[in-house]
């Protein structure tokens, strides 16, 4: 993003865990040998009506999907929403899309990761080691579609 001048502004107005779902079915018994984890995360973002006419509002929606699966069997299904509220004041259209779906979503990521693993943990199974997303190529795949 361009560096800001005196009347740019960016403000994040709120950050926090909006959804959570875990489900376990303690009936799978295979063997962790056979056990597969699936990763998978998505970003939405909304815009919000503001009452200052400089100043735009959006809304990051970050969802992360764990599953782990012995065979075809759900051991269990973690889903995570993140959210994130930013204002921008006289800031263009395409940055804000860029730090919403870059910048943004990387603030928000490691609050994902962090609470699926609490789930995990309080569940009893060992912490998952979830790699960083890459947003700039999710963003420029995301581009490439409108097209």
């Amino acid at each position: 993003m361009n560096n800001l001048n005196s009347e740019q502004k960016i403000e994040i107005l709120n950050s926090r865990l909006k959804d959570v779902s875990f489900e376990m079915n303690e009936k799978i018994r295979g063997d962790p040998k056979d056990d597969v984890l699936n990763f998978e995360i998505s970003t939405r973002v909304d815009e919000f009506n503001s009452l200052d006419p400089k100043s735009k509002v959006y809304r990051l929606s970050l969802k992360g999907y764990l599953t782990l699966k012995n065979n075809d069997d759900i051991k269990f299904l973690v889903e995570v929403e993140y959210s994130t509220v930013v204002k921008f004041d006289n800031i263009s259209e395409e940055n804000i899309d860029i730090f919403m779906n870059i910048d943004a979503a990387k603030i928000s990521e490691p609050y994902v990761y962090q609470n699926i693993n609490n789930l995990i943990l309080n569940s009893g199974f060992q912490p998952v080691n979830m790699l960083p997303q890459n947003y700039e190529d999710m963003y420029q795949k995301r581009l490439s579609e409108r097209i």
